[in-house]
Formats: structure tokens, sequence, C-alpha cells
């Protein structure tokens, strides 16, 4: 799902950066697993 290198000036902007993209790939990835039939639809 090849993001965008992070180049962010301070730790605390890279973690709130990296934490995002983790939340989108998850949220991506669980979509992907809901339309192939591997995951519940609703929780």
């Amino acid at each position: 799902m090849g993001g965008p290198e992070l180049e962010y000036i301070g730790m605390r902007r890279n973690e709130a950066g990296i934490g995002l993209s983790n939340l989108v790939y998850n949220f991506l990835r669980y979509v992907q697993l809901i339309k192939m039939g591997w995951a519940p639809a609703g929780a």
C-alpha cells in the first residue's frame, strides 16, 4: 500500500504520522478482508 516516506521534524510528529499511516492501512486491510469474506462485516 506504499505510502510516502515520512520526513517530519521531531519525534512526536514522526510518531503521529506513523500512527496515522498504520490506522489507514489497517482500515483498508479490514475492508479488503470483508470483501473477500474472511472477516465479519459488523462488530
